[in-house]
């Protein structure tokens, strides 16, 4: 009996013996997969967005891995120490759902996790502002704006009463300031519409320009520069006429008439004059230069001013009123039944005289005089 006891204290002696304590150093190590977490702060966001990625990996004999956000961008990673903590940053540039996976390996086996986040399409930034909130017709508004996104294309500012500036092959970000003058009094809405290409988004803001007095002061040394072209063609008759150039004015000099001041006008005309017509059964072609002088008046009252324009086929009177209240901006003096139409600025006076016409028979005539510079002493 007491053999039996010896030998079986041997033996759980020998055993106890050939196993290995916990705190040994060199325990074998069980070898578990990397431990790999990844976290997103969001799991929806648009186009042009910014993904932050917080990644955790950890094994005792990490050696490599990648992380792949499946949209052609991966970020990789050799020579690991045991733990890696990182912060990535992403901006998806396409719609779609993407399954961002994280691939690590110890060199023996690997783990890989995966992430999904959905990707939708951004509305564009906008906003517009204007440079003041009260105005009348004449006055110049400014109005401020930006527009912004990742795939901007187009965009417009319509300003209410049919005036309309577009905006294409965008970048980026726009930051411009564009200009506008109301013709009439009125409310509008002035609103700022931008796209991506698949969203768009607006913007706006309210104005409402009054009407203001046309008060015009003429002096004597201000000097108009006009643009001028004239043409008539009458083909049953075969006649063809054509001028063009320049026609300054300069007010020369002023006389006081009771309560009203005449002013007289100098033009300096130089056109260039082509006339084609039929004689002794073969066509005159010619050209030539006209350069005269004349001089007309202009008659300024208190309550109106007479402009007179030295036209093609005679003087034209038109009687604008002053220190008078307007509804539009600039004035418009028509002539019943003539077609013709002059505009005044209460700053400068006469801006342009336009006059055409035609008919089925293709007789046709129009004549114009466009404001290209003013001065005054």
């Amino acid at each position: 009996m007491r053999r039996f006891s010896r030998f079986l204290f041997f033996i759980v002696c020998a055993n106890l013996a050939s196993c290995t304590l916990p705190d040994q150093v060199d325990q074998a190590v069980a070898n578990d997969p990397p431990v790999v977490t990844l976290t997103v702060d969001r799991t929806t966001l648009q186009v042009g967005d910014t993904l932050r990625l917080a990644l955790h990996v950890a094994d005792p004999t990490l050696k490599s891995g990648m992380v792949d956000f499946k949209d052609g961008n991966v970020v990789g990673w050799e020579n690991l120490n045991r733990v890696l903590d990182t912060t990535l940053l992403h901006c998806f540039k396409s719609v779609g759902s993407y399954d961002i996976t994280g691939v690590f390996t110890d060199g023996n086996k690997k783990t890989t996790e995966r992430l999904g986040v959905q990707v939708s399409h951004s509305s564009p930034t906008v906003t517009i502002f204007p440079n003041r909130t009260a105005l009348s017709i004449g006055d110049t508004l400014k109005v401020t704006i930006h527009a912004a996104d990742v795939t901007l294309s187009d965009g417009n500012v319509a300003f209410g009463d049919g005036t309309m500036i577009t905006f294409s092959n965008l970048s980026r970000v726009v930051d411009t300031t564009v200009d506008h003058v109301y013709s009439y009094q009125g409310a509008y809405v002035v609103t700022a519409t931008f796209s991506n290409g698949y969203n768009s988004r607006s913007a706006s803001f309210s104005i409402a320009p009054s009407g203001h007095y046309f008060s015009l002061s003429l002096s004597v040394g201000m000097m108009w520069r006009f643009s001028y072209r004239f043409s008539s063609d009458v083909p049953p008759s075969a006649v063809s006429d054509s001028q063009g150039g320049t026609h300054v004015w300069r007010t020369i000099s002023s006389v006081v008439l009771g309560q009203d001041t005449s002013f007289t006008v100098q033009q300096i005309r130089n056109d260039t004059r082509h006339l084609l017509f039929p004689s002794n059964n073969q066509y005159v072609d010619t050209t030539y230069n006209i350069s005269d002088t004349l001089e007309f008046p202009i008659l300024v009252s208190h309550g109106y001013i007479q402009f007179n324009w030295p036209l093609h086929y005679g003087m034209r009177t038109d009687t604008v009123p002053n220190h008078a209240f307007v509804p539009r901006y600039p004035y418009y003096a028509t002539q019943i039944g003539g077609g013709a139409t002059a505009t005044y600025d209460d700053k400068v006076g006469p801006l342009e005289y336009s006059y055409d016409f035609s008919t089925i028979h293709s007789i046709s005539s129009s004549e114009h005089m466009t404001l290209v510079a003013f001065t005054k002493p």
